[in-house]
């Protein structure tokens, strides 16, 4: 920055340095600095009709009002700064304005809005990267939970992560980690993770530990009737001399009102209150076609067809 500013004519900012530097200070937590730094660096390029790295400027403005919690103002800066690239024709900074334009909405439950934002992002994110390219996953994968496909959503951000970690790009884990791990639970990960720790360090040779984690599996793949990874966890105990007294478990009845399980009981119970399918996927944060799904199972294991006799059938259970 001072060489720029030292340099004859102050050429040396025909490279947008500001950029950089507001980038480093936004990840610092410094944002009324970042702030300061970006103005400077637009009032810069346009003093010396520079046009080529404008729209990178509105992009780290519309990052730091994001994290700032100005979501309007970034969501202004975003626009503006679309509007610059259709004139400059800069082709990489709409991705990470675009990822953060998916975030906003999605946390506004615009679903729409947050496809049509992902699918620009991801398009463009096929031959670019760059900064905070990992959030354009980010964004996808919590769009994929909120439309019910928490399998899909854990891989989509399992496989940014694991690109993350290739590229040593520590800079996103603690952005990242948390939905990672909650997808992770929700998603039924959880087990399957325990099961694969617990075997990694019985072969360091902690028996004590692996019988843990292996345990830790073990409740989960019960609560879950998971039978056969229940089995396949009993095994690796096995091998390593340890025998566990087996649970006592009742499995699920196949059918009636025993039969529903806990998602299926908190659709019937808003079908009782009158809601419609695309209502209950709001209360419940689901899409309309998971609530369909979890109907058509409600309907088969209690034999109904109607939502009216669904109503009935629930008011006379709360009796």
């Amino acid at each position: 920055m001072r060489l720029a500013d030292q340099s004859p004519g102050r050429l040396g900012h025909r490279f947008p340095v500001h950029i950089p530097r507001g980038y480093v200070l936004v990840e610092l937590d410094r944002l009324d600095q970042a702030r300061t730094t970006i103005e400077s660096g637009v009032r810069i390029s346009e003093e010396l009709g520079i046009g080529w790295g404008l729209a990178v400027y509105y992009v780290v403005r519309a990052l730091e009002r994001f994290i700032a919690g100005h979501w309007d103002d970034a969501v202004a800066e975003i626009e503006t700064g679309t509007g610059v690239v259709s004139v400059t024709g800069d082709s990489y900074n709409p991705v990470l304005g675009r990822s953060v334009l998916s975030l906003i909405r999605l946390h506004r439950n615009d679903l729409p809005g947050v496809r049509d934002a992902v699918g620009a992002a991801s398009g463009e994110l096929s031959a670019l990267g760059g900064y905070r390219a990992g959030w354009s996953a980010w964004a996808r994968a919590l769009l994929l939970e909120a439309d019910g496909e928490l399998a899909d959503a854990f891989q989509t951000l399992s496989d940014c992560w694991d690109r993350c970690a290739r590229s040593g790009s520590a800079l996103e884990y603690p952005v990242i980690g948390p939905d990672l791990v909650r997808l992770a639970l929700a998603a039924g990960e959880l087990a399957l993770t325990c099961e694969d720790a617990g075997a990694a360090v019985a072969r360091r040779g902690d028996v004590a530990r692996a019988c843990q984690l292996l345990d830790q599996a073990i409740t989960v793949y019960e609560r879950l009737d998971a039978a056969r990874d229940l089995a396949r966890a009993e095994a690796a105990l096995r091998q390593m001399g340890v025998r566990r007294g087996r649970h006592v478990t009742h499995r699920r009845a196949q059918s009636g009102w025993q039969s529903l399980t806990p998602s299926e009981r908190a659709v019937v119970d808003l079908v009782a209150e009158g809601l419609s399918n695309p209502e209950i996927g709001q209360r419940l944060y689901v899409s309309r076609r998971t609530v369909q799904t979890h109907l058509a199972h409600v309907f088969a294991k209690l034999h109904i067809s109607s939502r009216a006799q669904l109503a009935a059938e629930a008011a006379r259970h709360r009796r």
